[in-house]
């Protein structure tokens, strides 16, 4: 979604990244725009989807 929204790519056609991954992913504080990468955003979820599985309770989402 970041990628697509920052590089306007669609199925027909494909753009050059005009700016590095490294540098979108700097604190703005830093110069960059303080985006966050994506692989880890990925882990940390899943990280605390799966701590919350274990931590008992009888949520309707553990059922299904």
């Amino acid at each position: 979604m970041f990628k697509k929204f920052l590089w306007q790519e669609n199925c027909k056609t494909r753009k050059w990244a005009l700016i590095s991954w490294d540098w979108l992913s700097r604190l703005s504080k830093d110069g960059g725009l303080g985006l966050r990468d994506p692989y880890v955003l990925n882990q940390v979820m899943g990280a605390k989807l799966w701590w919350r599985w274990t931590q008992g309770g009888q949520e309707l989402w553990k059922a299904i």
